[in-house]
């Protein structure tokens, strides 16, 4: 025991100094945060640092380095450590903190690169694009993490092997474990209370810019557009809820005992299809939108305001088009059994459509559904790009980007980050295909992260949106007041006496 006195003491040694000489760092941050030098967001980013590395030594320290001391060993074999609620916790907070830390030392590079690149566009630029970033990133880190904190919790189910379908993959995989397959009950409640206040959030924020929509700010196509991305957003979220995350929790099948395959089980196939199509439509309109208003400033609003209609009306069409011959084919919820016990769970799957495809049948679906995402990704890379190199060149040649409107330029950057979200979508969904054709056992991790991405790609918008555009903020939070009936009479009688 006094071998290992001597290393613990020394780790001691430098630790405790160290960790107090960084709370004394983040406390003057803290304390200086409101003069001139450090109000910069640098600043702030390295304070939220130091934090999550402060609560990550601590979680380390004292669950993973104490441990392997026999001196401590007697503290950590006791029953108040045995596999529960509080290990997974302590598990996923090694991973929650260590993603944080990875993903703000990402903002900070990107926060030194946009301080350069403002040089070359305007300042809001830098202040644009962290913020994005940061939103975006955050969202996944909370959708990533919720899932290896309650993963933890059933990984001694298992079943025999058994069939499955989701959106992207209608082929019949085998010999996967089912804990890939089923929700527990304690991740489905995670899911929802991420997804379900979202979606409150998100439908707030579409009935207010549907409200304010006759504004001069509100009443941009770029808002109506988005206001139509919110709505199949939010849709899509609801398919994904009854399609495959309710069915798969055991304690929530009984709702789907008494469905049988009928017309409505084709229609929730179709709308699968059809909202997600409609969805990557419409996001290479946003795009569109806002490379005309650099590449044609003078005709931009007269145009959208005259073909907004038409603009959505094709889209809609194109998804429909793409998504039409689901109509045609069976979907069902099948039932599968735990063995050992009485409960049981559904998958949704329904019937795969062959086509001809570089000289032999293919499955229609995961077809589809990777080619759609690899030609608009690359489509919407294209547009973001012109518009991009537009800017930069107005802005050596001529002084019109420095003039141009910080709400225009931060209308671009949502556009940016909306396009990064459905590029994640995407080359997941292609590595998934790819994956499948190969027959390859690197597709059973996949399978687990397929609500997540889904959830990232449905519900990440609204919170672009409200960090990135100032406007949408104040209008929202405006919105949101509400007047008593006496504070208003008093107004009017206040007025009244001035007259």
């Amino acid at each position: 025991m006094s071998s290992e006195l001597i290393p613990l003491a020394v780790s001691l040694l430098y630790g405790i100094p160290s960790f107090v000489l960084y709370v004394f760092i983040l406390f003057q941050l803290v304390r200086l945060k409101y003069r001139k030098r450090f109000s910069n967001p640098f600043y702030g980013l390295c304070f939220a640092i130091g934090v999550v590395d402060c609560f990550g030594y601590i979680i380390y320290y004292a669950f993973f380095t104490l441990p392997m001391y026999s001196i401590a060993s007697s503290i950590f074999s006791s029953s108040f450590f045995a596999p529960s609620a509080l290990t997974s916790g302590i598990y996923f907070s090694l991973f929650f903190f260590g993603y944080l830390q990875l993903f703000g030392n990402c903002f900070l590079t990107m926060n030194r690169f946009t301080a350069i690149a403002s040089m070359a566009f305007t300042r809001c630029f830098s202040s644009s694009v962290v913020s994005v970033a940061e939103t975006s990133m955050g969202y996944l880190i909370l959708t990533q993490t919720s899932d290896v904190y309650f993963f933890g919790l059933h990984l001694s189910l298992r079943v025999e092997a058994l069939d499955f379908d989701f959106i992207t993959v209608s082929e019949r995989l085998t010999s996967i474990p089912v804990h890939y397959l089923m929700i527990a009950l304690h991740t489905e409640i995670v899911y929802l209370l991420i997804g379900i206040p979202t979606l409150i959030f998100y439908a707030a924020i579409m009935l207010t810019l549907l409200k304010k929509s006759n504004k001069e700010v509100f009443g941009f196509a770029f808002y109506r557009i988005f206001a139509v991305i919110c709505v199949l957003d939010c849709l899509m979220y609801i398919m994904n809820t009854i399609t495959f995350r309710l069915p798969m929790c055991p304690q929530l099948s009984f709702l789907y005992v008494h469905i049988k395959p009928s017309a409505f089980t084709t229609a929730l196939y179709f709308g699968l299809f059809f909202f997600s199509s409609a969805q990557l439509f419409t996001g290479s309109l946003i795009c569109l939108n806002r490379f005309s208003a650099v590449a044609f400033p003078a005709k931009h609003k007269t145009f959208w305001r005259k073909h907004y209609h038409h603009c959505i009306g094709v889209t809609l069409f194109l998804g429909f088009a793409c998504s039409w011959q689901t109509l045609l084919s069976n979907a069902q919820f099948m039932k599968h059994s735990i063995d050992g016990t009485n409960d049981f769970f559904f998958t949704f799957m329904f019937d795969d459509m062959s086509i001809l495809f570089v000289g032999k049948a293919m499955q229609f679906n995961s077809i589809l559904v990777a080619a759609l995402n690899i030609f608009i990704s690359v489509f919407q890379l294209g547009m973001n790009s012109a518009t991009i190199g537009l800017l930069i060149h107005q802005r050596k040649s001529t002084n019109t980007s420095a003039n141009r409107p910080k709400p225009e330029l931060n209308l671009l950057f949502l556009s940016i980050a909306m396009f990064l979200v459905v590029l994640t979508n995407g080359l997941y969904q292609v590595v998934v295909t790819v994956l499948l054709y190969m027959e390859s056992d690197y597709i059973v991790p996949f399978l687990d992260y397929y609500l997540l991405v889904a959830d990232f790609n449905n519900l990440a918008p609204p919170y672009l949106l409200f960090i990135v555009s100032g406007t949408a903020r104040k209008t929202f939070f405006e919105s949101m007041r509400f007047k008593k009936p006496h504070e208003a009479s008093t107004v009017q009688l206040f007025v009244s006496r001035d007259k």
